[in-house]
């Protein structure tokens, strides 16, 4: 399981990608490694990501801009720190004071290796061609998924990958 709690928090929220709340929102399931609902993810067509949990309560959202910057906010718009991403595939997390988290670093076969800010492993997501997203923590052991991303039964459940 990732344990450093700041670098889940915006692994997780960087995985789930807010999305606006619109009938053409892409809608990414997520699940724990007992396949029951963590929540849900929707992106607009704005790009803004508006997370929910398994529930259906909102708990805040992310934009991205073009730089490959995702800031992360809460339920109250309140800034919760951001994500850098290099053109290489590494993604440097900082906190709302801007104090380095950790960072990930991305291979072309689909797997993302997460690390804390002591450098250590946390853990590893793996992303399948279909788009399904499996988690595990530093131990190997799963820690759930998400769908792979379908849009909303808005837009008839067509798929749509990420």
């Amino acid at each position: 399981m990732i344990t450093s709690r700041p670098l889940w928090i915006f692994a997780s929220l960087l995985l789930l990608c807010l999305g606006a709340h619109s009938l053409s929102a892409e809608t990414i399931r997520h699940y724990d490694q007992n396949g029951r609902s963590t929540g849900r993810t929707e992106i607009g067509s704005d790009g803004v990501a508006r997370h929910y949990d398994q529930n259906g309560v909102y708990v805040g959202r992310s934009v991205t801009s073009a730089d490959g910057t995702t800031r992360y906010y809460d339920k109250n718009g309140r800034s919760q720190g951001r994500a850098v991403t290099s053109p290489n595939g590494t993604t440097r997390y900082y906190d709302k004071d801007g104090r380095s988290q950790g960072r990930a670093e991305s291979s072309p076969n689909g797997t993302t290796r997460y690390y804390g800010k002591d450098g250590r492993s946390q853990g590893r997501t793996e992303s399948s061609p279909n788009g399904t997203t499996r988690y595990y923590g530093r131990d190997g052991r799963s820690q759930g998924r998400d769908n792979g991303g379908y849009l909303s039964p808005a837009q008839n459940g067509n798929p749509a990958k990420r």
